[in-house]
């Protein structure tokens, strides 16, 4: 059963938090201010506002706050609603961050990143349980932020980027997930591959 903890900090913000074993980690400041609170001069002030954010604080320049997430891996984001204006970031465990620091290095022929997420959950709940396919949406969202970094970052390479999976799987008593025998659904995986070329 998921559990929430809600929180008020001193100055009044109030917080929820949920802790979960994944590998990436999300934050958001949600102002409870939309569009439905402009009044009749200010059509559009929430949408700048929510832009406005962005141009930097008193010590740091819009600039450092992008790359400081981006080299990272992360990503920074934000939308405006009718009833909110949000602000939200996306970051990777430590050892995921790792590789998307290596990648920025550039000092590397080969850099693999093993996500074992997956594995532990279907064995836990099933290889197609609602836990289990969450898991491989994680591990995709991962691959497209590497991908990604790849990608804007090693222009001056050819380069060859892989999702692969180590194993298939299979269910056992009470659909929980196996694998390891000599059967088609453990010997049943797919691999994506995907080459850029250096710019020219």
């Amino acid at each position: 059963m998921e559990k929430f903890y809600t929180y008020t900090l001193p100055n009044g913000i109030r917080g929820i938090h949920r802790a979960v074993c994944s590998d990436v980690a999300y934050c958001a400041l949600i102002i409870n201010a939309g569009t439905r609170d402009e009044l009749g001069d200010e059509h559009g002030l929430a949408h700048f506002t929510e832009h406005a954010l962005f141009k930097g604080t008193e010590h740091r320049r819009a600039y450092h706050i992008n790359c400081r997430l981006e080299n990272l891996g992360g990503e920074l984001n934000a939308y405006t609603t009718k009833e909110e204006t949000a602000i939200h970031a996306t970051v990777l465990r430590r050892d995921i961050a790792k590789a998307a620091e290596l990648i920025l290095k550039d000092e590397y022929d080969v850099i693999v990143v093993y996500n074992g997420n997956y594995d532990s959950i279907m064995h836990k709940f099933g290889p197609e349980s609602t836990e289990a396919l969450a898991e491989l949406r994680l591990n995709a969202h991962v691959f497209g932020i590497i991908s990604n970094l790849v990608k804007e970052r090693l222009k001056s390479h050819n380069t060859l980027l892989g999702f692969a999976m180590d194993h298939g799987c299979h269910e056992i008593d009470g659909d929980l997930g196996s694998h390891g025998l000599d059967m088609p659904e453990d010997l049943n995986i797919r691999h994506r591959y995907m080459a850029y070329p250096a710019a020219k």
